[in-house]
């Protein structure tokens, strides 16, 4: 419109209009993964050995309710696509009504329980798996502040960027991550602490959350024991550093993940993992875990030498999603898409959307959106300027 040169009252209206849908969409969005993550913990906690081959009334509901588990995924783009080709499902003509009736349906499966009696456009297919896990999500505090380096990370060409530098409250980020999680996260939250300020500033912010003191030593190696206990106890770890901002849940797409470590991609190689968000299973006790921190030796970054064993790994070809999968000693790896998890994304008025396409050529050139699939950025910088330019609600909250 402004190219074409239309009044600017007319502009004005329009843009008030985009800017009302980028806040109800992700409202949307949110409430739909709430029912659909109580519906679905419901379904595995009580009616996991349903049958297929079973007539009764009750048990075509619970079918009825996985079927509406699988459209809502695949709605809202959690739904890999290995089990897309494994499960055959299929999006209606109109994917709003379908985000409309899924919300609705769900909604109403979990306030009536078994009650609720599902009908749901496609007809009942085989379940996929699912993986029933017992989830942890870690994350660590610190005091003081951190400095922020505001490259340009919303512009397409990574290698020429202005510098400048900001500063944010580790307390502040902490904050602003704890308000993006959705309540299923929250309840398996554990806060590792490095001093007693934050340990009482975790305490008062996150009252349900597992809080306590990181042993003396490197904070990264402190981490690395803490995420060593959990999984020795046979958890699944979620490590999410506080900015890694959750756009929304990832943990019903995690939860499709086989691989024993999965990791979010970072952008300076295509192999190359970043440590601010990965995913851990028991498996890795074995070796992984103590051939990372041998290689860590004294030195407190954990993210290098992490980043030295992803290229000793033997990786296959890119699946049709642009995630990897390898292998490294005797455990599976999975390095994320970046249209789902980012290191740098670009705001929506920036982005052309079905356009941002990535793979190992040009990933550096290419950046996803903000408010559409994304489901977790990690960038301080983008924080940083949301924080300052205050009308920005997509990565702050506070």
């Amino acid at each position: 419109m402004k190219a074409e040169g239309r009044e600017e009252a007319d502009i004005k209206k329009q843009m008030e209009v985009l800017n009302d849908t980028l806040t109800v969409i992700p409202d949307s969005r949110h409430r739909l993964q709430k029912y659909a993550t109580e519906l679905r913990d419901f379904l595995e906690s009580d009616h996991q050995d349903v049958s297929l081959a079973d007539a009764d009334p009750e048990v075509q509901a619970v079918l009825e309710g996985r079927q509406v588990l699988r459209e809502v995924d695949l709605a809202l783009g959690t739904l890999t696509v290995e089990d897309v080709y494994r499960s055959n499902v299929d999006l209606p003509a109109s994917g709003a009504m379908r985000l409309i009736l899924a919300c609705w349906l769900v909604a109403t499966a979990v306030k009536t329980k078994t009650e609720a009696r599902l009908h749901f456009l496609a007809p009942n297919r085989p379940n996929a798996p699912t993986r029933r896990e017992d989830f942890v999500v870690l994350t660590m505090l610190s005091s003081g502040p951190t400095l922020v380096n505001v490259n340009n990370p919303k512009g397409t060409d990574l290698q020429h960027v202005d510098l400048a530098v900001g500063q944010m409250d580790f307390h502040e980020l902490f904050a602003n991550w704890y308000a993006f999680l959705p309540p299923s996260a929250k309840e398996k939250l554990h806060v590792l602490c490095l001093d007693d300020a934050s340990l009482q500033f975790a305490r008062s912010l996150a009252p349900h959350a597992d809080v306590s003191v990181a042993q003396q030593g490197p904070p990264f190696r402190a981490r690395l024991e803490f995420i060593r206990k959990l999984l020795g106890q046979g958890k699944t770890v979620l490590q999410s550093d506080v900015d890694a901002v959750w756009l929304q849940d990832p943990l019903p797409y995690l939860r499709k993940v086989p691989e024993h470590l999965v990791a979010m991609r970072e952008f300076t190689d295509w192999h190359e993992p970043n440590a601010g968000f990965i995913l851990y299973r028991p498996q890795l006790l074995e070796k992984f875990l103590p051939a990372w921190s041998q290689a860590m030796g004294a030195s407190s970054d954990d993210n290098t030498p992490m980043r030295a064993m992803f290229q000793t790994a033997t990786w296959r070809p890119d699946l049709p999603d642009t995630s990897s999968s390898g292998e490294l000693l005797g455990v599976t790896l999975r390095l994320l898409p970046l249209h789902l998890f980012a290191r740098v994304a670009a705001a929506t008025s920036e982005c052309t959307g079905a356009g941002m396409i990535h793979n190992q050529a040009n990933f550096q050139k290419q950046l996803p959106c903000i408010g559409e699939q994304l489901l977790v950025l990690h960038n301080k910088g983008e924080i940083f300027r949301a924080k300052q330019s205050k009308s920005e609600h997509r990565l702050w909250r506070m």
